[in-house]
């Protein structure tokens, strides 16, 4: 889909004159080894989660403090997986 200057009736505009998003936009990111999700020595405070810990979402399959369970495994439960997602987007 391409920003439009013209919105048909019953549309919803979703980016503005620059071409930015007019409404929030998320991201999912699938990190095995949490790379992402977790602070290391390497990151000086750069992780994911420490620079957005207001808008960011952890899940895990096993309980952890700060982390959300979740027991769908997306890398061999494809369908199931997806078809969460889209629940949540109805939601």
């Amino acid at each position: 889909m391409q920003a439009s200057d013209t919105v048909e009736e019953g549309e919803v505009k979703l980016f503005d004159e620059k071409g930015a998003p007019l409404c929030p936009v998320g991201q999912i990111i699938f990190d095995m080894n949490g790379e992402y999700a977790n602070a290391n020595m390497q990151d000086a405070g750069t992780a994911i989660f420490e620079q957005y810990k207001d808008d960011t979402v952890r899940y895990s399959v096993l309980e952890k403090t700060d982390f959300r369970v979740m027991k769908i495994n997306f890398f061999e439960e494809v369908e199931a997986g997806f078809n969460m997602i889209c629940q949540r987007i109805q939601e």
